[in-house]
């Protein structure tokens, strides 16, 4: 049977979903697998995929390529399955395997654009439906699917993120100003919780000047936090995967006080080089991240605050979150992962 990739997250930037999508293209190819991505054109030179084999389809573009093109090329087709790594795919298609990493779009449809949430509201249950199967990055997110898409339990795959090579903490670092920082990492949008992050850290006396990294989509809501002008707030925006691990192994400690996640991979990239995490108390992390980092109310300002001033200097408790994230680590792996989309293949063509 013939294996198909929607290739369509290669055209965007490497961050969050897409990242999965390329990490797990790389992982299946190591172990053996023999898969075609599909492109709509050009290719992020963030992605280096001279070692795959890539077919080039030039009709529409974004969603139209996806719903309307890709159909339509794999209408001629016998005996394939289609890989969807990054989100949607072609929604009327029952010979695909599909991944829904979360549905925060129906947790707080506030959290983003008008358009966003009514275009993923009406396809993502009709693509849950017509797949033969789902992969989703934790328990808590197949529990969502079951709960909110109505899917039968069996029809959903586990299948975890990791950490991106270049990431890792045996990679090289590169080097940074001496300055000490707090960081925090996530895309600007409301669900990750900056307003309240933001006022706790004014709050907290520290002295320490507060770095995010990530950049803002159309896609979200009304998050205008890069409109203001806050002492001793840096924002980075997009920064390249070198920088962002540089920034992970000099930061002081790493904030992530999200409100809804399917799994959340900043605090795993942080916890791998070697930084202290304080994190949200909600199910999903709890599930992740055990008793690896430090959880925090991400409702209250006064605990987040509370949480920096007392972690920030304690040097035995930055120490023993060092040593117990060591023993998480191991837990994820893109071969690991890879080996249970596999097993997820292998049962979708018997």
């Amino acid at each position: 049977m013939k294996i198909y990739i929607n290739g369509r997250f290669l055209s965007r930037k490497m961050m969050g979903i897409n990242r999965f999508a390329y990490e797990m293209c790389k992982a299946l190819q190591k172990e053996g697998v023999i898969f075609e991505i599909l492109v709509s054109g050009d290719i992020q030179s963030c992605y280096e995929t001279s070692s795959f084999k890539i077919t080039t389809i030039r009709f529409l573009s974004s969603h139209l390529w996806e719903q309307i093109t890709l159909p339509i090329y794999l209408s001629s087709k016998k005996d394939y399955i289609l890989i969807n790594f990054s989100g949607l795919g072609p929604i009327f298609n029952k010979r695909q395997i599909v991944t829904i990493h979360d549905l925060a779009f129906l947790e707080n449809p506030k959290w983003y654009s008008k358009t966003y949430y009514l275009f993923y509201k009406t396809m993502t249950p009709i693509l849950a439906k017509n797949a033969k199967k789902i992969l989703t990055v934790s328990n808590f997110s197949k529990q969502e699917i079951i709960k909110k898409l109505k899917i039968e339990e069996d029809k959903i795959a586990v299948i975890y993120n990791a950490i991106s090579e270049g990431l890792c903490s045996d990679s090289k670092i590169p080097s940074i100003d001496d300055e000490k920082f707090i960081l925090s990492v996530a895309s600007i949008d409301p669900r990750k919780n900056f307003t309240r992050l933001l006022n706790a850290y004014l709050s907290s006396d520290i002295k320490l000047p507060l770095y995010i990294i990530g950049s803002k989509n159309k896609v979200f809501g009304n998050c205008n936090i890069l409109s203001k002008s806050i002492k001793n707030v840096i924002f980075l925006g997009y920064v390249t995967d070198s920088e962002l691990k540089s920034y992970y192994a000099h930061a002081e400690i790493f904030l992530y006080p999200s409100l809804y996640e399917g799994f959340g991979i900043p605090p795993l990239e942080a916890i791998s080089n070697n930084c202290p995490v304080i994190a949200s108390d909600i199910p999903v992390f709890r599930e992740i991240y055990k008793d690896c980092i430090c959880y925090i109310n991400p409702l209250s300002e006064k605990d987040i605050a509370e949480k920096i001033n007392s972690l920030i200097y304690n040097e035995n408790e930055k120490r023993r979150l060092r040593e117990k994230g060591k023993s998480l680590l191991s837990i994820y792996s893109w071969e690991k992962s890879s080996k249970k989309v596999i097993e997820t293949i292998n049962v979708c063509i018997k």
